[in-house]
């Protein structure tokens, strides 16, 4: 048995790293069946899924860039030109058309996502070089059930909005993609059982995050056909684990640090670290909420309310409150490289 090459320590990874999944899949099973198979999500759900994990963790990466002094320094040209150039370019695709807007933004949400569990792969086995039958693995699990929704019958949940994904329903293909998921699925755990068999080596934090990826987007988006089971799977195991991830990272630098940010990512900093976030991401959906969506009013009831019917100013208005989430999905890109 090798040595384990967690990113914190066992408690903290089990914890808020890969407990988060495993603990949604067995809470589901207790939810009503109409949340399951339906469209249906109370209001209560949206608040602290979608607000308080989904929203707040775009904003933990801001720790690592904009809060971090010697990053903002050494990076002040990309930190300044992408949330620029994402307004301008966000603004200017909703202007043509609002439909292409939210299709490229869930494209690129869906490419983020996945990217984040090769990064989780990579961290997991930094010490042993990363496989290529891993890489192979993460993929399919997260390609394939995502392949599976283009091609099924319509499904009872949006990625941001309805159709912003391409829909090619055909059943026979999306039946044939299921079984091709259980059947690669079926023939890696035989290469583990067999290497394992061979080396006597087993890398566990690796094999339970392939195991919680392989398991959420299967149950998320193949098996359960309901709003609540895709959000709590899609939204708990990308939020909590990369803000459990963030914090971890900056709590290790926390002797660099001084006063404010000292106190933050010391043992006691952890409530206050979450804190911030759910108040920048209260702020963020209560202007979405009084400009755009208008669907949460009883949350939000300190905010304007003004229905934007000029298309420049509605464009404009959604370019900037898209634009902490798509710098997120950018800078996420570099944020996590060695020489960052």
């Amino acid at each position: 048995m090798q040595i384990q090459t967690w990113i914190r320590s066992p408690k903290y990874d089990l914890g808020f790293i890969i407990a988060p999944s495993f603990f949604v899949i067995f809470l589901l099973f207790f939810f009503p069946e109409n949340w399951l198979w339906s469209n249906e999500m109370p209001n209560w759900a949206w608040f602290v899924l979608v607000l308080l994990i989904d929203v707040s963790h775009v904003y933990s990466s801001l720790y690592r860039t904009y809060f971090d002094k010697k990053a903002l320094q050494k990076h002040a040209k990309l930190f300044i030109l992408t949330p620029l150039f994402v307004v301008l370019i966000a603004g200017s695709v909703h202007l043509i058309s609002n439909e292409l807007f939210w299709r490229l933004a869930a494209y690129l949400a869906v490419f983020h996502f996945i990217r984040q569990q090769y990064g989780f792969l990579k961290l997991y086995t930094r010490s042993e070089g990363i496989q290529k039958v891993d890489i192979w693995m993460i993929y399919i699990s997260t390609v394939f059930p995502v392949l599976y929704w283009h091609f099924s019958e319509p499904r009872n949940f949006v990625w941001f909005t309805a159709n912003d994904f391409y829909f090619f329903p055909n059943q026979t293909i999306a039946e044939s993609l299921k079984y091709i998921i259980w059947l690669l699925t079926g023939i890696y755990y035989v290469y583990v059982l067999i290497d394992f068999i061979k080396n006597r080596t087993l890398n566990l934090p690796k094999m339970l995050l392939i195991l919680s990826t392989q398991l959420t987007w299967y149950f998320g988006i193949v098996y359960f056909n309901g709003d609540m089971a895709f959000t709590m799977l899609n939204v708990v195991a990308h939020g909590i684990p990369y803000m459990a991830l963030v914090y971890a990272t900056e709590q290790k630098k926390k002797d660099k640090k001084s006063g404010f940010w000292k106190l933050l990512f010391s043992n006691f900093g952890a409530l206050i670290f979450v804190g911030i976030l759910f108040l920048l991401a209260y702020f963020e959906e209560g202007f979405w909420n009084g400009l755009v969506w208008h669907e949460y009013d009883e949350y939000f009831s300190f905010f304007p309310t003004i229905d934007l019917t000029d298309n420049l100013w509605l464009s404009i208005t959604i370019a900037i409150l898209s634009m902490p989430q798509l710098t997120h999905y950018i800078l996420d890109g570099y944020i996590w490289k060695r020489d960052f």
